[in-house]
C-alpha cells in the first residue's frame, strides 16, 4: 500500500506504527534507540529506519550479539534442531541501516533522554 502521509511503499502495520510513533520518533532528534534485540525491537528498528530519512541514526542496543528465533523452539524441544542454529547476529542489522550496540542497559532518563550502558552513554 502506499501510504499518503508518509508517501511510502510501506505494509499497512507499518504505517499504524509510523502514525502512532512519529511525533516521538521526532521528538528525540536524530537518534532512535531501540532497547532489546527481539522480535519486538528488530521489527520496531526496521520499521523506524524505514520510515526515517538517512539523517537520522537508528541503533539497537542488546547485552547479547545473537537474538534467538522463538519459533524454532518447537523443533529444539524435540531435538531437532540445534540451538547454534535458530540464532541470528543483530549485527546483520546493518545491511539495513541499523546499528547494533552489544552493551548492558544500566538506566534509562527520560527527562533528560539519555540511556546509559555499559558501554557508553
Amino acid at each position: 500500500m502506499i501510504c499518503q502521509q508518509h508517501e511510502k511503499s510501506v505494509s499497512f502495520s507499518k504505517c499504524l506504527f509510523i502514525e502512532k510513533y512519529q511525533e516521538q520518533i521526532y521528538m528525540v532528534g536524530s537518534k532512535v534507540l531501540v532497547l532489546g534485540g527481539g522480535f519486538g525491537g528488530v521489527q520496531a528498528a526496521i520499521t523506524a529506519r524505514a520510515a526515517l530519512d538517512p539523517t537520522h541514526e537508528v541503533t539497537i542496543v542488546d547485552q547479547h550479539r545473537v537474538t534467538h528465533l522463538c519459533g524454532m523452539n518447537p523443533l529444539l524441544i524435540v531435538g531437532e534442531q540445534d540451538a547454534n542454529k535458530t540464532g541470528r547476529s543483530l549485527g546483520r542489522l546493518s545491511n539495513r541501516g541499523v546499528k547494533f550496540m552489544e552493551a548492558h542497559v544500566n538506566s534509562i532518563n527520560t527527562q533528560d533522554q539519555k540511556v546509559i550502558t555499559s558501554v557508553e552513554t
